[in-house]
């Protein structure tokens, strides 16, 4: 074993870029929604999703304490004891973060499909609450049994102290029951808005990518699987005081769970932006105007602008037919960022 050997840098680098990159996420689909909300207040998803970034942002935060105190060394390498003692602390109030971000950002993506897909189907309705409903049992379970994991918790990070722990195979086979959960939500979460979004009523081609946008912005259920591929490798070092080398996968992966998922609960908003900047340009960007119905040659006059305002006139009939048939649904995918009617869960 080498003690000079470090997996820090690599840490660092990681931790820096998954703080920027759900910031310029939480930042864009703010941005949009300020835009497109107007009068109207923000929703819980939005908020649900900013206190996610908070988490993922404590979460970087400690890597990069915890590199600069000997995390990504060898436990050899460690200069004090002190030192050690304050990345055990890391280590304990980091997954108790880790947990609650990745619970927020799940509620958040909940909370979005009530607030886009209110009303629409009794079974979806139901569905959706199912889902809620397990993710809260999932978390409201799991955040005790990991602060009390050690009684009294300073046990964690004082392991010589009088107390007790769960036996490191027991905390294993626990967490690792926990990250099968995590998946599976990850995996009921992703599927749930499918069937909605193809029975809307838009092109084929809107419907492709809106289903696109929804897999792509989801792709935290990939790191999900790389965290628990990390951590399952861990199992032969059970017990073993290295944990500052042998859960630098582990932690990668979770950083990168964290990020993607703040970032995929703010990238169907992007698509407003998207929208505007190709309706209205760069201006539209900075300005809360409606681009929903664009001026036509109508309003000068003309043959050409009779015939304008006549095709606006029958895509107004043929949308107040659907409107008839279903009245909630939408014909365009700028509606994807607009309040449906009060959310409850």
């Amino acid at each position: 074993m080498d003690q000079n050997e470090t997996a820090g840098p690599q840490l660092l680098k990681l931790g820096i870029v998954m703080s920027i990159l759900p910031t310029i996420a939480i930042l864009l689909r703010f941005w949009a929604r300020l835009l497109t909300a107007g009068k109207r207040k923000l929703w819980w998803d939005d908020w649900l999703a900013l206190c996610s970034w908070c988490c993922c942002i404590c979460c970087c935060a400690f890597t990069i304490y915890g590199v600069q105190l000997g995390l990504g060394k060898h436990f050899t390498a460690f200069k004090s004891k002190a030192d050690v003692t304050q990345l055990l602390k890391i280590f304990y109030v980091s997954q108790i973060v880790f947990d609650l971000g990745i619970t927020f950002a799940k509620f958040s993506a909940l909370c979005f499909y009530a607030r886009i897909f209110s009303n629409k189907s009794k079974h979806y309705t139901i569905a959706y609450r199912v889902t809620f409903a397990l993710v809260a049992v999932f978390i409201l379970y799991k955040l005790p049994a990991q602060i009390f994991s050690c009684i009294p918790p300073s046990k964690n990070w004082h392991p010589e102290m009088e107390g007790h722990c769960e036996n490191n195979y027991t905390n294993f086979l626990m967490l690792i029951m926990g990250l099968i959960l995590d998946v599976i939500t990850d995996l009921l979460i992703l599927i749930l808005p499918m069937p909605m979004i193809i029975r809307l009523q838009v092109t084929r081609k809107k419907t492709i990518a809106l289903v696109c946008v929804f897999i792509a912005g989801y792709v935290t259920l990939i790191t999900s699987l790389g965290r628990m591929a990390s951590f399952i490798s861990i199992k032969p070092h059970l017990g073993d005081p290295d944990i500052s080398w042998y859960q630098v996968p582990e932690l990668s992966w979770s950083m990168a769970e964290i990020a993607t998922s703040v970032i995929s609960i703010c990238s169907p908003s992007w698509m407003t932006l998207f929208k505007r900047y190709m309706r209205g340009g760069l201006p539209s960007l900075f300005n809360s105007r409606d681009l929903s119905v664009e001026p036509t040659p109508a309003l000068y006059g003309g043959a050409r602008g009779r015939q304008s305002m006549a095709f606006q006139l029958m895509k107004t009939d043929s949308n107040a037919d659907r409107a008839t048939s279903s009245r909630d649904d939408k014909d365009s995918v700028d509606q994807f960022s607009q309040p449906q009617g009060r959310y409850h869960i």
